[in-house]
C-alpha cells in the first residue's frame, strides 16, 4: 500500500439496494482520486460496530445508519471522521449529514399529485416516527399538501419493515390496520410511499380490496428499487440519487481529511425527477389528454370550447385541466386562445383578408371583439400589429 493512501471505510446495511449504489458512488470518486482506499463493511443489526468486528483503522467512515444504532458516537470518540448519508444525525458533533433534499423533493411529489387532482392525499411509512428524517419528510409532504389544499394525513404501519421482511409485501391479508385504512380513504386517493416496497405492499393491499390502481388509488414509491419495475403495476417513483449521494460523501470526506480542518456543513443533495409509471399514471387517460391537444389544434378557430372537449374525451373538466397543464405546460383555455392567436398573426402577416375577415377565421362574429382579444394577448391592436416590423 503507498504511503499516501488515505484507508476510509464505507459502513452500510447488508443486503440493500441503495447501499450498493452509494458504494457505486464512492467507487466513482476513487476511480478519480486513486489515494482514496474505500473498505466496504457492513452491519447486520442495530449493535452491530463492524470497526470494532473486522479491528480495522481507518481515517474517515462513510455511513448510512439511522438512530436505531447507537454506535457511531463511538466511531467519532476514536478520532474517525464520519459522513452519514441521511439526516438522522443531524447535529451531532463529529458526523457531518448528507442527504436528499427535502423541499425539492417535496416540490416533485406534490407536483405529480396535482396533476392528477385526487380528493385525499396520503403518506405511509413504516415505523417512521422512530427515524426523524423519514418523520420530517413525511411531516413536510403532509403540510406542503394541506398549505397547497389538498385533504392530507399520514398512516404508519407498524413492525417489521418490508425491507428486511419481504413477504409483508405480499402477505396483506394479515395487515387490518393497513387495509381499513385504504378502505376508509376518500376515493381517488393519491399515496406516496417511503419506499418501494412499502408501495409495492400498498399495490398487493389495494388489490386484496379489489380497488383499481391507478384509478382508485394511485401508489408512489421511493428509490427506483428492483421491486418497482419488475412487477404489475409498475411504480411510479422518487428515485433516490445514491450514486450522487455516494461521490459527494466520499469527496466531502477526502477534503475533510485533507484539510484537518472544522466539521464541514452538512449538504443536500438534489432529488431526481420522477420516474412515472403505470401506479399513478391512468395511460387511457393520458392519450385522451394528447386527443384533446389535437383537437384544439384543428377546432380552436372554430369555436370549440373547454367544456365541449371534455365531453368529447370523457373526462371532467377539473382532471382534464390539471392533467392538460401537467402534459403542456398550459391550461387548455389558454392553449385554444394561444392558437387562435397564433393564426390570426400569420394572417394578418401573411394574407390580404382584412382584421374582420382575419377575427371571422378564427371566430369573432365583430372586429371589435377581436380586436380587444387580440392587444390583450399581444399588446398590440390587429392593425398595429400588421404595421409593426417583423
Amino acid at each position: 500500500m503507498a504511503d499516501n493512501t488515505i484507508p476510509i471505510a464505507v459502513i452500510l446495511p447488508a443486503g440493500q439496494e441503495f447501499a450498493s449504489r452509494l458504494m457505486t458512488g464512492v467507487n466513482h470518486y476513487r476511480d478519480e482520486r486513486p489515494e482514496l482506499d474505500p473498505l466496504e463493511l457492513h452491519y447486520r443489526n442495530a449493535d452491530d460496530n463492524p470497526l470494532v468486528r473486522e479491528r480495522v483503522d481507518v481515517a474517515g467512515a462513510i455511513l448510512w445508519v439511522d438512530r436505531n444504532s447507537a454506535w457511531p458516537p463511538t466511531i467519532v470518540a476514536r478520532g474517525v471522521k464520519a459522513v452519514n448519508c441521511c439526516f438522522d444525525w443531524r447535529g451531532e458533533p463529529g458526523i457531518v449529514s448528507l442527504g436528499i433534499d427535502l423541499d425539492a423533493s417535496c416540490d416533485l411529489v406534490l407536483s405529480h399529485v396535482s396533476s392528477i387532482a385526487p380528493r385525499q392525499f396520503a403518506v405511509v411509512g413504516v415505523n417512521f416516527s422512530k427515524r426523524p428524517h423519514s418523520a420530517a419528510l413525511c411531516q413536510r409532504l403532509v403540510d406542503r399538501a394541506a398549505e397547497d389544499g389538498w385533504s392530507a394525513k399520514t398512516h404508519e404501519i407498524q413492525g417489521p419493515h418490508p425491507d428486511e421482511q419481504r413477504r409483508r409485501m405480499t402477505e396483506v391479508a394479515a395487515e387490518s390496520e393497513l387495509l381499513e385504512f385504504l378502505r376508509n380513504l376518500e376515493k381517488p386517493a393519491f399515496l406516496w410511499c417511503e419506499n418501494d416496497h412499502v408501495a409495492r405492499m400498498l399495490c398487493n393491499a389495494a388489490e386484496h380490496l379489489h380497488l383499481s390502481v391507478p384509478e382508485q388509488l394511485a401508489i408512489m414509491g421511493s428509490g427506483d428499487y428492483r421491486v418497482a419495475s419488475h412487477y404489475s403495476p409498475s411504480l411510479s417513483t422518487l428515485p433516490r440519487p445514491a450514486e450522487e449521494m455516494g461521490y459527494a460523501a466520499a469527496r466531502l470526506l477526502h477534503e475533510w481529511i485533507l484539510e484537518d480542518g472544522a466539521q464541514p456543513p452538512d449538504l443536500e443533495i438534489p432529488p431526481r425527477p420522477i420516474l412515472m409509471r403505470q401506479s399513478t399514471v391512468d395511460t387511457t387517460n393520458w392519450e385522451k389528454i394528447r386527443q384533446a391537444r389535437l383537437l384544439i389544434e384543428t377546432e380552436a378557430c372554430n369555436g370549440i370550447t373547454v367544456d365541449r372537449i371534455c365531453r368529447r374525451v370523457q373526462l371532467s373538466k377539473g382532471t382534464f385541466t390539471k392533467r392538460y397543464a401537467t402534459l403542456y405546460g398550459v391550461t387548455p383555455g389558454a392553449d385554444i386562445s394561444n392558437v387562435k392567436i397564433e393564426t390570426a398573426k400569420r394572417l394578418l402577416r401573411e394574407s390580404s383578408q382584412s382584421v374582420a375577415e382575419v377575427g371571422s377565421t378564427i371566430g369573432f362574429s365583430e372586429q371589435s371583439k377581436f380586436s380587444k382579444f387580440f392587444k390583450r394577448w399581444t399588446g398590440l391592436t390587429p392593425t398595429q400589429y400588421r404595421r409593426s416590423p417583423t
